[in-house]
Order: C-alpha cells, then sequence, then structure tokens
C-alpha cells in the first residue's frame, strides 16, 4: 500500500499520513483507557532478557536509542531543502516529536505488555490477545496503516528545487 501511494504521488502519502496519525494517536489514547481497570502497576516483571538488570537495562536503552536515531538521516536529507533559518528550526521541533513520539509509543507498550501472558515473546499477538474484539480489529487495521509515515520519509523527494541549499 505505501508503495503505491508512493507510486501515485509523496504529496498522497504525506497527505494521508496527516489523516492516519491523528487515528492512531486517538486509538492508541482509547486503549489505554480501555484497559486501565486491568493494569497492574505492582506488576514486578519476569526474568530479565539477560539474566540481569544492567544488561538487560543497557539493551533496552540501546534498542530505544536506535528507535529515534533512525530517523536522523531521512530528517536531514529533507532539511537540504530548507533556509538553513528554517532546517535549524525543524531540527528543534523534529528532535522533540521523535523523542516525544516513541516516547509515548514505547510507554504504550510497556503499559500493555505488563497485561500479557508470562513469556509472550509477539508484541502484536499478545496485544491483540489482551484487547477486546472491537479494539483488536482497528488496532490490526492501523498495524497494515502505520507504515504510511515512514514510507512518507522513504519515498521521493519533494518535486521542487530550492533556490539555495542550507549545504552551501
Amino acid at each position: 500500500m505505501v508503495t503505491a501511494l508512493a507510486l501515485i504521488g509523496h504529496a498522497t502519502l504525506v497527505a494521508s499520513q496527516r489523516v492516519i496519525a491523528p487515528i492512531v494517536a486517538a486509538l492508541l489514547v482509547v486503549g489505554v483507557l480501555v484497559e486501565l481497570p486491568d493494569f497492574d502497576p505492582a506488576y514486578a516483571g519476569g526474568e530479565y532478557v539477560l539474566g540481569g538488570f544492567w544488561p538487560t537495562w543497557v539493551l533496552s536503552m540501546v534498542t530505544s536509542a536506535s528507535l529515534a536515531l533512525s530517523y536522523g538521516p531521512f530528517a536531514n536529507d529533507y532539511a537540504r531543502y530548507l533556509p538553513a533559518w528554517a532546517a535549524r528550526r525543524g531540527a528543534l521541533w523534529g528532535s522533540a516529536g521523535i523523542f516525544l513520539g516513541c516516547w509515548f509509543a514505547l510507554l504504550f507498550a510497556a503499559f500493555f505488555t505488563s497485561m500479557m501472558a508470562p513469556g509472550t515473546s509477539d508484541f502484536v499477538v499478545g496485544l491483540v490477545e489482551v484487547s477486546p474484539t472491537w479494539y483488536a480489529v482497528p488496532l490490526v487495521v492501523i498495524g497494515l496503516l502505520g507504515g504510511f509515515g515512514q514510507g512518507s520519509l522513504a519515498s521521493t523527494a519533494p518535486a521542487w528545487t530550492p533556490r539555495r541549499s542550507s549545504l552551501g
């Protein structure tokens, strides 16, 4: 679907993301509200993945940081089309958006993971299992549509040419 939209045009892909992103955000909030009665803040978790706290903590931090850092090259590529002042401002707001977006997504994952059966290794399967059917169906749909944001970053660059590059 991402490829088909990218072939239609980058603007179409970006426009679709403007509709999908708020729907996904609302669905995540609804999911937390629906599952709040089942959440146990005293959940102690299970065994550490790497056998101890610090090795597992370092692995989780490196994994979490790689999520945000993976967007850097795409955002930087688009910055060359902007004037220098807009690129700096975009870097600030882009960094804040990436940090907050990843942080909220990881909090959502931690919230739902605490309700999954011990030993559940597939997050999507576990999420669908702990969710009511009326909520699981839209989750599966947004799982399919959720790649549009990444697709809009990785697809073709804007068709316009800048008068002055921020690199020169």
